[in-house]
């Protein structure tokens, strides 16, 4: 969220406490951009975290007016169908995930990418061997006990959105892609692109055609979907006619999976912007509470579209390989450090596997 200072107002035009807004100045700039709500934290302010017991006005520069503050969204959303912040307070590193080939649970952890198959303990703790067999030791606080110690991990949920049998909306054709005629279907920011609903998120209509055109032709059960490429000259076809407004249903699903990666690469900076070390260190859960709604809402869609893809079965895509395929098309690749690009990709796709996978048990 970008937001000016205004000297009139104090800092931002916001109370603030434990770095928790606590209220907004009516008339601030705050108040006027709507992007910021009471019951938001905020994390991090112009890609610095925020440490335990640091304060957002330390690191704020004398003289400058301009901020841009990463934020978990707090419990005025509820409702939203989207996620907020009550769903991801990091009790815990380590979430529990199904694993889609075995059904088996095992263990992931956010920040380090590890993962195991044992329940991991609380931070802190660690089991020891003694004289009288197994017990556990707190060295931070010196406790010990006999009996396992609970909250080492925790269940990654979304909260449910309308499941993928509910009808999808009908649109006229030609259709209007953007807010105005100069906005283009590939381009564009997120911002200027006409939405529609899609079970209870709120997306493009660019990228809602396409999907609605695989599902009317019941083709998500395609072998190799959105990872097989298709036709050259087919694919060309369907993308001028997506930018008239106008997508046929005799192209092959293959050009469809390719619009909808095409249109995610194509937004400028990215869906989910630049994946710095700021990105990497707030963990993907809340990384992903931080995003402006837009975007969670585009993201939140994708999920369910990646649901819904991985349960058809012929299509060999899982929840794992479909987030290796969109990966690359949803966040600004502009580092010139190709190891960086690496570190980004790896989160990216391990935060679509994590949310995709959560209550799909």
């Amino acid at each position: 969220v970008e937001i000016m200072r205004d000297p009139t107002h104090g800092y931002l035009g916001l109370d603030i406490t434990d770095n928790a807004i606590t209220g907004i100045v009516a008339g601030s700039p705050a108040q006027l951009s709507g992007e910021l709500c009471v019951g938001d934290v905020i994390l991090a302010c112009d890609g610095v975290v925020l440490q335990p017991g640091q304060q957002v006005n330390m690191i704020m520069a004398p003289g400058k007016n301009k901020y841009r503050l990463r934020v978990r969204r707090g419990p005025s959303e509820q409702g939203t169908g989207l996620p907020n912040s009550s769903e991801f307070t990091p009790q815990s590193e380590w979430i529990a995930t199904c694993d889609p080939a075995s059904g088996d649970t095992y263990y992931f952890n956010e920040r380090t990418g590890k993962s195991t198959w044992s329940e991991p303990l609380p931070a802190g703790w660690q089991a020891v061997t003694g004289p009288d067999g197994v017990y556990y030791f707190n060295s931070a606080t010196n406790e010990s006990c006999w009996d396992r110690p609970a909250g080492g991990w925790r269940t990654a949920a979304l909260p449910s959105l309308a499941p993928p049998t509910h009808g999808l909306p009908q649109l006229s054709v030609p259709f209007q892609i953007g807010v105005c005629a100069r906005v283009g279907a590939f381009g564009s920011p997120l911002a200027d692109l006409r939405t529609v609903e899609c079970y209870g998120c709120a997306i493009p209509i660019v990228l809602y055609m396409p999907w609605m055109r695989l599902v009317q032709r019941q083709a998500l059960a395609s072998e190799g979907l959105f990872r097989v490429q298709p036709d050259p000259d087919e694919f060309a076809e369907a993308e001028r006619e997506l930018r008239n407004g106008c997508l046929e249903q005799h192209h092959s699903p293959e050009c469809y999976a390719k619009l909808i990666k095409t249109v995610f690469r194509r937004l400028p900076g990215g869906l989910l912007g630049r994946i710095g070390p700021e990105a990497r260190e707030l963990g993907f859960l809340d990384y992903f509470a931080t995003l402006p709604k837009a975007e969670r809402s585009v993201v939140a869609w994708l999920v369910q579209l990646m649901r819904h893809v991985a349960s058809c079965e012929g299509n060999r895509m899982s929840l794992r390989a479909l987030a290796v395929v969109f990966a690359p098309n949803l966040y600004d690749q502009a580092s010139a450090n190709k190891l960086d690009d690496l570190v980004a990709l790896e989160f990216v796709a391990n935060m679509l596997s994590t949310l995709a996978s959560a209550n799909t048990n």
